[in-house]
């Protein structure tokens, strides 16, 4: 197999942060020909650094599809494995770039409900942003060793405050850092308001993005589905408009490892007047989507 075809037809998971993308990433990643990389943010803003995560199809320049392509390509070789997989909530901003990029990829859209979506991101914004490492399921994961495998030297200059603000939080130094996809003018709307609010506009721009994109694009290059109805038989149809067989490996790691998500979990542990301020920002949206947005 040649190394651009190991790069054909890669499968892109997008979706809102806390809204199912890791989940279903290690469901499909089971699959014996399918390798997944997960949230490498510093390659995707190659040459776009000084934007926010929001680019548009002419910002995939020559040079910077080339530098994506190089970077997943020798991924896909180190692996052994046949078919790519990427998940970055990023890209949820930006579905037109990613398809430039690689316009033949397969965009597997998920949502989930946004009070528990945005009371999971705020959660994210205070445990997260203040560290040079954090827990996932898989274990303790660097951010630093991670962005700097990532890096290219020129960008450098761009990241260089972000990793210092983190490295002052891990020595009980607060400042207020960013966290998940930088939508336009967030660190302004940030000064001006409040976290909670910055969380519930990042559920609603990355979904609203990622929507009016994806739904312009043939139905068998994009596909949406919910974390509340992710089951078997869901499973089994993102399996087929991937490409792929729904493998044994996939099916034992669900029996095994998946817990149906109930929507409204978190939303019945919030504190007082959160859910209210997050309807603010939210309800329009979820309304849209047919999701209940009442309290």
């Amino acid at each position: 197999m040649n190394s651009e075809s190991q790069l054909q037809a890669p499968i892109i998971i997008v979706g809102a942060p806390r809204s199912g993308t890791s989940v279903l990433g290690r469901l499909v990643s089971k699959h014996p020909q399918v390798v997944s990389s997960v949230e490498p943010r510093l390659v995707w803003r190659f040459g776009n650094d000084g934007k926010s995560d929001a680019f548009r199809a002419e910002d995939a320049r020559p040079e910077v599809k080339a530098h994506i392509r190089s970077y997943f390509q020798r991924f896909v070789e180190e692996s052994g494995k046949e078919r790519l997989l990427e998940k970055t909530p990023s890209n949820s901003l930006r579905v037109p770039f990613v398809r430039a990029v690689f316009p033949d990829c397969k965009i597997v859209h998920i949502l989930r409900n946004g009070f528990d979506s945005t009371l999971s991101i705020y959660d994210y914004w205070h445990r997260h942003t203040q560290d040079i490492s954090y827990s996932r399921i898989e274990g303790e994961r660097s951010i630093l060793k991670q962005r700097l495998g990532e890096m290219h030297p020129r960008q450098m200059p761009y990241y260089a405050a972000e990793f210092a603000g983190r490295l002052l939080g891990k020595f009980g130094i607060k400042r207020q850092n960013l966290w998940g996809p930088r939508f336009p003018g967030m660190r302004k709307i940030l000064k001006e308001t409040d976290v909670l609010t910055v969380a519930a506009l990042q559920w609603r721009v990355c979904v609203e993005m990622a929507c009016a994109a994806g739904r312009k694009l043939p139905p068998e290059d994009y596909m949406e589905v919910r974390l509340e109805e992710l089951g078997r038989e869901k499973l089994e149809a993102i399996a087929q408009f991937c490409g792929l067989d729904f493998a044994g490996e996939m099916e034992d790691y669900f029996t095994k490892n998946f817990k149906q998500s109930m929507s409204g979990e978190r939303s019945k542990r919030a504190e007082p007047g959160q859910l209210e301020q997050i309807a603010e920002v939210i309800a329009p949206t979820m309304n849209w989507l047919g999701y209940d947005s009442s309290i």
